[in-house]
């Protein structure tokens, strides 16, 4: 009894540490219990009714006291016998009842599980992404600092440890841009997160954000072109609307094959602007492709390609929602993939 004892309080701590299961699972009591609850009320009233019916009946029917006495005890009888006793089918249909609440239940919770796994994740791989930077960096100050040649007298020992400040300088870069994007993601939950609009011209903002990247598109080895079919104009916030390309143009170049091309084409008319961002990379299957600008989602064959969080394209969703756009994915796995950005049009003055 003991050993059953521990098994089961065992079952139940385990349970517990599974906050999705243990939720489920309280829930399904409760919206059982409420149901239980109208049922048992239901019957009451029909209970009250049916005795209502019988009594009437049998002042109308019988004349003798005695016997509308037991015509009516005898019909109460009945009546709860048939109203409250629990038989096998009463037991199968409270199983079933139980069985069809912990599935809607479930069903019900589903995208909370998911976005509490994709959190889950986003915590270990942001701790791991500012984790292995900030080690870096104190290796490199630490060896600098317990170094005791001279540096003045041997340039080459020095030019080695300039690179080694120049490496520190780029991960704290790269720090700063995750802690900037989770700051701007606080910001938008908020309500924080204000837009100044103004008519301008995108393809200005396309050369401005092409030239600005460009030398990380060399880095990666990738040759990046652009392609202005026409001027352009819309109400934007131009700093906005430019961090939202330069998210899209990043993860292009990420996930490109080296070598390859990525391509910016813009045109449109007075009405809509489209900016297309083509790249002959990895590609994402069309499973993925729906949830790919969640946050912190990463596609499956993606793991590890970048030392991103998953919240840039997100966040270009976002901003291009702000603007009436949309923004769209289309790709092939292994071949490559377009992002489309459709943004409304405004006359020229």
């Amino acid at each position: 009894m003991k050993k059953l004892w521990k098994l089961s309080a065992g079952w139940v701590t385990a349970l517990k540490d599974d906050t999705f299961t243990w939720a489920r699972i309280k829930l399904t009591a409760l919206y059982f219990l409420v149901i239980l609850s109208v049922i048992i009320f239901y019957l009451f009233l029909l209970n009250n009714e049916f005795n209502r019916v019988i009594a009437d009946f049998a002042n109308e029917n019988i004349v003798d006291i005695n016997s509308r006495h037991r015509f009516i005890t005898r019909a109460t009888l009945v009546t709860k016998e048939t109203l409250f006793t629990i038989q096998a089918e009463d037991i199968f249909f409270i199983v079933i009842t139980f069985s069809i609440s912990y599935f809607l239940v479930g069903f019900a919770l589903k995208p909370i599980k998911e976005a509490m796994l994709r959190q889950k994740n986003f915590l270990a791989d942001a701790s791991h992404q500012l984790r292995t930077p900030l080690a870096i960096i104190k290796t490199e100050m630490e060896v600098f600092l317990r170094d005791k040649r001279n540096y003045t007298l041997n340039k080459e020992l020095l030019l080695r440890k300039r690179k080694g400040m120049e490496s520190n300088l780029e991960e704290i870069d790269r720090m700063s841009k995750i802690i900037d994007e989770l700051f701007l993601v606080a910001r938008i939950d908020a309500h924080q997160e204000k837009f100044h609009f103004t008519t301008i011209d995108p393809g200005f903002l396309l050369k401005k954000s092409v030239r600005s990247i460009r030398n990380y598109a060399k880095i990666k080895d990738i040759n990046i072109s652009l392609n202005i079919s026409n001027t352009l104009l819309t109400y934007a916030d131009s700093d906005k609307l430019q961090q939202a390309i330069m998210n899209v143009l990043k993860n292009a170049i990420d996930y490109s094959k080296k070598g390859s091309k990525v391509k910016v084409v813009a045109t449109g008319k007075t009405d809509t602007i489209l900016i297309m961002v083509v790249d002959g990379g990895i590609g994402i299957s069309k499973k993925d492709i729906p949830h790919i600008f969640q946050r912190f989602y990463k596609a499956e064959n993606t793991m590890g390609k970048t030392r991103g969080v998953g919240i840039g394209l997100s966040i270009a969703q976002w901003i291009i929602k702000q603007h009436r756009g949309e923004i769209n994915m289309q790709s092939v796995l292994g071949k490559g993939t377009q992002v489309t950005i459709s943004l409304p049009g405004v006359e020229s003055s």
